[in-house]
Parts: structure tokens; sequence; C-alpha cells
């Protein structure tokens, strides 16, 4: 009964002051809807991006070819396989490729992103069908491998959710496959993915993918297995493949001499979203931080002008234990409040997130507050009440009698000299949201460092349109041939349309291409340190024209490189990379290679960013594609029609050459320029917008403050006007005020944000992380924004009435 009669007394208070609880519910609530957000990305990529029970025990296995400095690249199948029998290492071994699926059904073909598996891959994610059966290992060998397991969504997308579906033989790429399963709604990995079908598995496969570094790898650690055993033993591995010459190393040369890791799943998935999100819960942290300390000082300020209120209650006898837990019984309330509300800023941020994700991040495309969500915010609302009420509880605790009842009628002199905790809470939140603004600003500076990186063709005016062949009616390469020939011809009559051309590998789109080693004929390289490597690009003669890639040297092809000669030497062009890394001091125009064929040289053009804007420039070497069989290509046509036009003319001379192929991933190619740095926009934008918030908070502290001072030092300022000071004397004493605090807090946060600048390393290109121009604006726009926020309050001490400020007193 106590405690509701003192909760009734507290909420009267509160009502009492309906600004101070307003901006203190709203200060706690962003703060909260922060956290709840970026709590809810970080649940999904970091902590649980995929529904299998002890997802830390999953790791997944890479290597790096050392010599050659590639990094971080896949396993070969047959290293797959032999990982498999480590059962001391692991459960179980299993890893899939990519590969996009035509299905047929009903007189339609429509493409999906699916996978082929290796290995227990089920069992390694301990997945339970939700319909039917999942595939095991077994359903690679040969015979047994044309099954395929649906995911949930497509299941009900395409077969409406027939329950019937499991056993029904569809048409996969030309080829019967046999429905055995669906996934559960809850399990989407690869995210992308819409159909599994295992990988067929016969010696024939073993010696055709030997050397393919295609397989993406993950492991299920044995129970009792740590990571450095795991590390161990694929070292103990490597050694007994290389002792019997059965290491994998792409072809390269580099066998002996590159190195395979494990890695936590959790951070593989996450990629390079993973820095990201870690710099972005650092920075809600701060929000919060500067919230509390915000709201703390409106509670300083609001105890220190009842002084004469506490004053009282003591001298009725309220012990200082009471007092304490009426102060901190307000911030409680305050923060419930702002707790709710922050949940409510939280799902909305979090709808805002879903929008702003970069498409190829699909696990920020379903972020929901689910439990542990809801629970995080409860803990960080309790924490919040604790950081914003504890100091004042414990300083409106401390009542002197005999000063209080003094002075407090009267109203100090003393200004914010006297209370050091508002001053540090006023340099504390200048400081926090001074660190959070450089930090956004070097990522922006980073992200236009980026835009300015030229890569190596001309977007503008330019659409893409990726194309699968079917296999069954498109497999002689005359076949596939004469369908990109007579497509790329009959976009070339089509009003509108400038240049078109076809090639296997988009720039910024489909990565560094096909990279393999090369030879240089008549040249020794051996113990020449780095063996000669480069991407393939399959392109045709229109290819580098339509672009916008300009020639240096030799020429382009011609007709007479479409046909391969008799003695199987080929016609290849390279790119700058390659002629000034691999040919310095000389003419590579004639020079021969060996790139799986012979080849020779016969044009050099400019480099291209393929692998992205802020990736290092690698060699290529650029085939003409009516030398071989390709199944996947992308035609890129120079148009002077609207984006959408030039899409539907792609689309509709496919569809007019063959309406089983289906035509997908069709974009602008400024857009695919722009979905290249979706993932750095992501952070800039997300971080700028907290980096907004704290400072907006911050300035809200700075000008609650000095509106106190002002408001608490009337008579003094009246008196100063009384005895002549004019008005410009005085407000410069209270800038002057807000100037030694803002100072401060620029200050320490320079120094913060220097000491947490490197954290930020891998997030930025061109600019460091210290950026001197960055702090020198950053400090700029925050300094003018903090004594704007003092200028309002010393404008309104300069106006006070003399004569009024003596009559109040």
């Amino acid at each position: 009964m106590a405690v509701l009669t003192q909760l009734r007394s507290i909420l009267r208070g509160l009502r009492r002051a309906p600004g101070f609880t307003a901006a203190a519910i709203l200060c706690i609530a962003l703060g909260i809807g922060a956290n709840t957000a970026i709590f809810s990305a970080v649940r999904a990529v970091l902590l649980h991006p995929v529904a299998t029970p002890d997802v830390d025990r999953v790791v997944a296995i890479r290597q790096d070819l050392l010599p050659i400095k590639l990094l971080d690249v896949e396993l070969a199948p047959t290293e797959v396989l032999d990982l498999a029998e480590r059962r001391e290492l692991f459960q179980a071994v299993a890893s899939y490729t990519g590969r996009g699926f035509v299905l047929e059904q009903g007189g339609t073909s429509t493409r999906f992103d699916g996978v082929r598996t290796l290995g227990d891959y089920f069992a390694m994610f301990r997945v339970r069908p939700y319909l039917g059966r999942l595939y095991t290992a077994d359903d690679s060998r040969d015979g047994r491998h044309q099954v395929a397991v649906l995911t949930y969504g497509l299941w009900r997308e395409q077969f409406g959710g027939d329950s019937s579906v499991v056993g029904r033989t569809v048409r996969l790429n030309d080829a019967a496959h046999e429905i055995v399963g669906v996934l559960p709604p809850d399990f989407k990995y690869p995210r992308q993915a819409r159909i599994l079908v295992p990988e067929r598995m016969d010696s024939a496969y073993r010696e055709r993918m030997r050397g393919r570094l295609n397989m993406t790898t993950f492991a299920r650690l044995r129970d009792g297995v740590t990571l450095q055993q795991a590390q161990a033993g694929l070292q103990a591995t490597m050694a007994a493949w290389r002792a019997r010459g059965g290491a994998e190393d792409g072809g390269y040369g580099v066998a002996g001499n590159h190195r395979m890791y494990v890695t936590p799943f959790v951070a593989f998935d996450a990629g390079q979203l993973r820095p990201i999100l870690l710099v972005l819960l650092g920075a809600v942290g701060l929000v919060l931080l500067i919230a509390c300390a915000n709201v703390a000082s409106l509670q300083l300020v609001r105890a220190t002008a009842r002084t004469r209120e506490l004053a009282v209650h003591a001298a009725l006898g309220a012990e200082r234990g009471r007092i304490a837990r009426r102060l901190l019984g307000e911030s409680a309330l305050l923060a419930a409040a702002g707790g709710m509300l922050g949940v409510a800023i939280g799902w909305a941020t979090t709808r805002l997130l879903v929008a702003l994700a970069p498409a190829e991040q699909l696990a920020l495309r379903e972020l929901r507050l689910d439990g542990p969500v809801l629970l995080a915010t409860a803990l960080v609302t309790v924490t919040a009440a604790l950081l914003s009420g504890t100091l004042p509880a414990l300083r409106g605790a401390r009542v002197d009698l005999r000063g209080m009842l003094q002075e407090g009628m009267r109203g100090g002199t003393g200004g914010i000299e006297r209370h050091r905790a508002l001053r540090g809470a006023v340099v504390g939140q200048v400081a926090l949201s001074f660190v959070l603004l450089l930090a956004s600003g070097v990522m922006l500076r980073s992200l236009s460092q980026l835009l300015a990186v030229d890569p190596g063709f001309r977007p503008a005016r330019i659409t893409t349109a990726a194309i699968t062949l079917p296999f069954a009616r498109y497999a002689k390469t005359d076949a596939a041939i004469r369908f990109y020939a007579d497509l790329t011809e009959r976009l070339r009559a089509t009003p509108g349309v400038e240049a078109v051309s076809v090639t296997t590998a988009l720039p910024l789109r489909d990565g560094s291409g096909n990279s393999s080693p090369f030879t240089i004929l008549g040249r020794d390289t051996t113990g020449q340190g780095e063996p000669p490597h480069a991407n393939i690009v399959a392109v045709d003669a229109h290819y580098f024209r339509t672009m916008g890639i300009p020639l240096l040297r030799g020429r382009t092809f011609e007709p007479q490189d479409d046909a391969r000669p008799a003695d199987g030497t080929m016609t290849f062009i390279i790119d700058e990379e390659l002629a000034r890394k691999y040919f310095p001091n000389e003419d590579p125009i004639g020079k021969r290679i060996n790139q799986g064929p012979d080849g020779v040289i016969v044009g050099v053009v400019g480099s291209v960013r393929q692998a992205g804007l802020g990736a290092p420039q690698k060699a290529s070497v650029y085939y003409n594609y009516r030398q071989g069989w390709w199944s996947n290509l992308t035609v890129v046509a120079r148009t002077t029609l609207a984006d959408e036009a030039a899409a539907r003319t792609i689309r509709d001379a496919v569809r007019a050459l063959d309406p089983q192929v289906p035509t997908y991933d069709v974009a602008a190619m400024p857009e695919v320029v722009s979905r290249s740095l979706g993932t750095r926009r992501f952070g800039v934008v997300v971080l700028g917008g907290f980096a907004l918030v704290a400072v907006l908070l911050a300035v809200l502290g700075v000008y609650g403050v000095l509106s106190y001072v002002v408001a608490q030092r009337v008579r003094e300022l009246g008196i100063r006007a009384a005895l002549g000071a004019d008005q410009l004397r005085v407000a410069t004493l209270v800038l002057g005020q807000g100037a030694r605090l803002v100072g401060a807090g620029l200050a320490l946060g320079a120094l913060g944000y220097v000491a947490l600048g490197q954290s930020l390393q891998s997030l930025v290109f061109g600019v460091g992380p210290r950026d001197p121009v960055t702090l020198l604006i950053g400090g700029t726009l925050l300094a003018g924004a903090a004594l704007l926020a003092s200028w309002l309050p010393a404008r309104r001490a300069a106006r006070i009435d003399p004569a009024t400020a003596l009559r109040a007193d």
C-alpha cells in the first residue's frame, strides 16, 4: 500500500512538470529505440543467422594461396570429400556451389537461384523437412542424383502449398528431377537459394572437378573439438596431402605453400556486414549514454530547483534513503515509459533498416522484434534507469537543511560552476556525439572516394540482362552461339539501341570472373616469385565499344577470330594491368600465353574494376566467346531508351527467339554500380542517422543546462545590468560558459576518436580513419550547433530587466 501511495505521489510530481517529463521520456525512448533496432539486426546476422542447433559448432573451411596472394578462396570438391573422412575432427562436412535453375512448369520457364550440394549438407545443419525427406550424401551417387528439395517460400509461390508436390517430377535445366522434400520455413541457407540438388559424385566427377576451387565448405565440429584443434588437424591433413601429391591449388602450382583454416560460421556468413554492425552496435551504445546523460542533467537541474521541497521533506523526518528511493523511482517510471515508446521507435527504425538494406544482404530483409530482442530491450531499459537516475538520486539525498532553507528560497547565484555533475554531463554528451559524428564523417568521405573511382568503363545508358540457356536444347556450341548471335543482331536492329554485346562476367556484379593461372610461352618463370594468373572473361567483338572500355594497343576481336584455328591457337585480349605486371618493358602484342588453351595476344584494353570499386586491381584475359560454349551470358546494351523501355526491349527479343529462355538480373548499369556499394552505403546512412540523433541530444543538453543557469542567475544578472553591464557583456558571460563546456567536450571527443578510430580501418577507402579534414569539418559543425544552442539562453540573459529581476528577489 505504501508503494502505491508513493507511486501516485511520484506520478503527481511528474504531471506537474510536463515539459521535463516529456523531454526525459523522449530522450530515453530515442536511445532505447536505436538499441532495439540494431540489436534486432545483430541477432539476425551475428547471433542467430540460421535456424540450426549449436550454430557455434559450425565452421567455414577456407584457404589462402599465399604465393599468388589469392586469399579466402573456396575448396576443390576432392578436398571436401577427403575432409569428410576426418571423423575425429568433424561430425559432418558439406559444401555447395551456386547454380541457376530453369524450372519448366505449365508451359513457362522461370529461372531461380539454387545450389548443388556435396556431402551431408542437411545433416550438418541438422535440418528436419517440412514435407517429405531431405536427400543425403548417398543421393549424390550416379543414378540417384536427379532429386531436388524446395524452399518453403518457393513451394508456396510456385506450387500453391500443395503437399502432393512431394514425389512429383519437374524439369530443371531440361533434366527431370524428383521433388523429394520441402525445407521448413525458418531454414534459409544459403539465403538466395530456392532450389537445392545434390552434386553428381562419381569417379568421372572427381577427375573433372580436380583443381576447381569452387565449393563453399562447412563442417560441424565433433563434440569436444575446439577451433584450435580443428585448425591443427587441417594442417596435419594438408601435410599428408602434400606427401602423397594430393594437395589442390587450382592449378596455380603452389600446392606446397597454401594454408587452409577454419572460421566460425557466424563470422564467415556476416562478411563485410559484421564490422559495420559492430560499429553500429557501439554507436547506439553511445546514443544511449548520451540520452542517459541528458536525462541525468535534466534531473539534476530539477533536483536543484527542488532544493526547498527536498529540504522540507528532510525537515519533516524523511530519511536520505527514502528521498533517494523517491528520486530513483521517478527515474524508473521515466525509463519504463521511455522503454515502451522506445519499442515503437525501435519497430519503426527496424522497418527503416529493412527498407535501406542492400539487395544482397538478405538477412537484413527479415528483421523482427521477437522475444530475445524484447528481452534485450527490457535490460536496456533497466540500464537506462540506473544510468540516468543513480547520480541525481544520490545528489538529491544529500540534503543540507541549513543551507537549502536559507538559500533555496532565493535561488543560488553560483550557476553551473557549483555543479560538477552537470558540467560533466554536458561535456560527456558533446564528446560522445563528436565521436559518432567523426565516425560517420570518415565513412561518408570514404564512400565519396569510392564513388570517384574510375570503374574503367562508362556505365551511363547501359542496360544489362542475364540469360541461361537450357542445356538439353543448347548443348552444342553452334546452337548456343547462334542464339546469342541472333539475339544481338535483333537488338542492334531495334531503334534506340546503339551497341550490343555479351559477356560471362559483368563488372561489379559477377566478381572477378574465373581466375586462372597461365604461362608465358618462351619464358621461364621458375623461381621468379608469384606465378602469373588472371581472370578469364569471355566477350564478343563489340563488348569494349559497348562498355566504353578504351583500346590502348593492337586490335579487338575480328570475324576471323570467331572460329578456333585448326592448331587450337586462340586470340586473346589482355587488360592494362596484365600488360603492366607481366610485360613491363616490352610490347605484349604477338606474345603467346597458355591459359588452358594456347593463344596469341592481339590487343590491350583499359583495366576494369571487375570485383569492386575498392577491390585490388587484378589482371584479366578476354576470350572470344564464340571459341567456347557458355550457357550463362549477360547481354549488355547501350541505348538512348529509358531504363524500363530498354529492359523490355531485351526481354521481348529473347522471348521472340525462344519463349523458354528466361531473362533475369535485369538492371541498368548505374544501378549495378550503386548496388556494389550497397553495404557501405547502408553503414554510412544508418551511422549518420544515429550521429545526427546524438548531436541533437547533445545540443539539447547544452541548451537545457544553460537555460537552467540563466534561470538560476536572474538576480545576479539583473544586478550586473543595474550596475552598468551592457547586453553584449551579459550575453558573452553566458556564451563563455557554453563555449568552455563545448570546447572541453570537443577535445575529449577528439582524443576518444583518435584512440578508437583504428577500429574503422576495414570500413574506409581512400582516407585514413583519423582523417584531419573530417576532424576539422566535424568539429566546426558540432561547435557551431552547440554554440547556437548556447546563444539562445545568452540572448535571454541579455534581455533581463534589472527592475523585474530585483523585484522578483
